[in-house]
């Protein structure tokens, strides 16, 4: 009986396309025509991830098609990134839905990317995991810890960092892999800053960061992106007193996956939470962080 269904479902999806579409291309505007009128996904959570563009040689969205209409839509940000001096492929799936009809052929959206890239799924909709499941994604859980950066113990602390935001000056500090990240983080809504040891400015850490409205009571500074976590881990408390002086901001706060990839001590001033995601290709010797995902545009 299963194979049955697996060969009549096989059959069924002989009549679905798969279309691709980037970033200047004559199909975006029959895709947008097509999100706006869908019932699925907010069409302004989606239009927020069309504004970064990280690799113009990457589609943004692949399309299901029957009968040359729009059935289906799988939004996607590409990024290369190099890892211990290999480069590797990352694809962040920011929304997929297809029209209940046709759901049949679903999982197609993926078949251009599934074993090419590492997949990352931040922000899936409930009910949605039996079907990353079938196609191999493992669900793991993604931690979130928002810290208060005013609290007693780091007044305690000797100031040993300082800070600078100057880009003129962070060109200057970066190696060539940053310096990339960098250009593709210019926009103003993101927060790039160094820090660095006050004796030795030879050691620092780049931090790349946004500030996002909670509940809309309060700002955090979300890390997205550092590097040389170990000197960030043993002078944090004098970079809270850094943060909170140069943004005006009372928390600060981190997605990570293991506790060594986390920049903040876990104490009395700190609240965790967690929400699962999904992952395919995604292998142990790889640091996870939120780079080139919604994260960076929501």
């Amino acid at each position: 009986m299963r194979h049955t269904k697996i060969f009549l479902d096989n059959l069924w999806k002989k009549k679905y396309l798969i279309d691709k579409v980037f970033f200047k291309d004559k199909n975006k505007k029959n895709l947008i025509t097509y999100l706006k009128k869908q019932k699925h996904i907010d069409f302004k959570l989606i239009r927020r991830n069309f504004f970064i563009i990280y690799d113009k040689k990457f589609p943004i969205a692949f399309l299901l098609k029957n009968k040359k209409k729009i059935v289906g839509f799988l939004g996607t940000l590409f990024s290369i990134r190099k890892i211990n001096k290999k480069k590797y492929i990352f694809c962040n799936i920011h929304s997929w839905l297809v029209d209940v009809p046709h759901r049949v052929a679903a999982d197609l959206l993926f078949k251009n990317i599934l074993n090419k890239s590492i997949i990352t799924v931040l922000s899936a909709r409930k009910g949605l995991s039996r079907s990353f499941m079938n196609m191999g994604f493992k669900k793991i859980k993604m931690n979130y810890r928002v810290i208060f950066l005013l609290n007693p113990i780091n007044f305690f602390h000797k100031k040993t960092t300082g800070i600078f935001t100057d880009i003129y000056l962070i060109k200057n500090t970066l190696d060539k892999n940053n310096l990339e990240i960098l250009k593709k983080h210019s926009h103003k809504i993101f927060l790039k800053f160094i820090v660095y040891n006050l004796k030795d400015k030879s050691e620092f850490s780049f931090l790349i960061a946004k500030i996002i409205k909670k509940k809309k009571f309060f700002s955090v500074i979300n890390i997205i992106y550092s590097t040389n976590k170990s000197f960030t881990k043993n002078n944090i408390n004098s970079i809270y007193n850094n943060i909170f002086y140069k943004f005006n901001v009372f928390f600060c706060g981190q997605h990570f996956l293991k506790e060594k990839e986390c920049i903040f001590k876990d104490n009395l001033f700190s609240q965790n939470s967690s929400k699962e995601i999904y992952l395919k290709n995604f292998t142990e010797k790889l640091e996870f962080n939120t780079l080139f995902s919604e994260f960076d545009a929501n």
